[in-house]
């Protein structure tokens, strides 16, 4: 097998090894229909960062899965950095640059992939060039539930909205907040329900706030959790943060990274006038998740 040549400062995240078939997208989510896709492929093509960033880069692009989820979803993840060059290709040359770089012999891509400067490159364009460059193309049709295509947009419409069930079918996974354990205020450890403060990825998309299910694994044992995000309202906290109350489970979780799976959605973030009324709502809170 011939050794890959590629410039690494075109990669955020250089091959692994040689690869035959590829498939090109941002794949946010990785969710059921990019995974029909990528079960044809032994890489996946994503950008670094996510070209809405690079465009408007006072705004924050929140993800579904950042692109060390994606490395953690799937087995060989290559990542294009996502640059004023890379912006500038034109549609063929774009594809040249991928063939240039990888030489793959398939391409597989989804119905509505766009690429090439302002996205005027589209799947017909792209199955045209694979045969003068001799590389298959293969354009997958929409991954459908119940009759509507699975798309990054209707997930987060689903976890914006708290409908973390259908989000997590759509997704064929439970969504998960991945984050270090840091040091909070410690106000659950006073009214007997300690929670670990989860600091995450800053592009990555939240639910809205509320409390929900889910469960965490610690040491290889898999908890029910309760988990709050939000800005803790009864306490006038002005940042949106994640603590989760892992149940039945005591000891020491600073510095370690927590994978916290949202299961469903259980309450908006209430104004309690006492710590008693915030103790009482936690009690029926833990005992709903275990009841489920």
């Amino acid at each position: 097998m011939n050794p890959i040549h590629v410039s690494a400062d075109r990669f955020s995240v250089l091959p692994k090894s040689q690869v035959k078939t590829i498939g090109i997208g941002m794949f946010d989510g990785v969710h059921r229909g990019h995974q029909d896709l990528l079960d044809l492929c032994d890489a996946m093509i994503t950008f670094d960062p996510h070209p809405r960033q690079f465009f408007n880069p006072s705004e924050l692009q929140l993800c579904l899965t950042p692109l060390s989820e994606k490395q953690a979803l799937f087995r060989h993840v290559i990542a294009l950095k996502f640059d004023q060059y890379l912006s500038r290709l034109s549609p063929v040359h774009f594809l040249n640059f991928i063939h240039h770089a990888l030489q793959p012999k398939k391409i597989v891509v989804g119905y509505d992939f766009r690429y090439g400067n302002e996205k005027q490159g589209d799947a017909d364009q792209l199955v045209c060039w694979g045969k003068e460059s001799g590389v298959e193309i293969q354009v997958k049709s929409p991954f459908l539930e119940k009759g509507r295509p699975i798309k990054s947009s209707w997930i987060r419409d689903c976890i914006q909205t708290g409908d973390i069930r259908l989000a997590n079918h759509l997704l064929g996974r439970p969504y998960c907040l991945i984050g270090r354990v840091e040091s909070g205020e410690k106000r659950g450890r006073t009214i007997g329900y300690p929670t670990a403060n989860i600091q995450l990825n800053p592009s990555k998309f939240l639910p809205k706030e509320g409390v929900y299910s889910g469960d965490v694994i610690v040491f290889g044992v898999r908890y029910r959790a309760a988990i709050s995000i939000g800005h803790k309202p009864s306490f006038n906290a002005k940042s949106i943060s994640v603590e989760v109350h892992i149940i039945g489970f005591s000891g020491d979780l600073y510095g370690h990274t927590l994978n916290v799976e949202l299961k469903s959605f259980i309450r908006d973030q209430y104004t309690f006038n006492s710590l008693n009324e915030l103790q009482h709502q936690i009690q029926q809170d833990v005992a709903h998740i275990n009841s489920l």
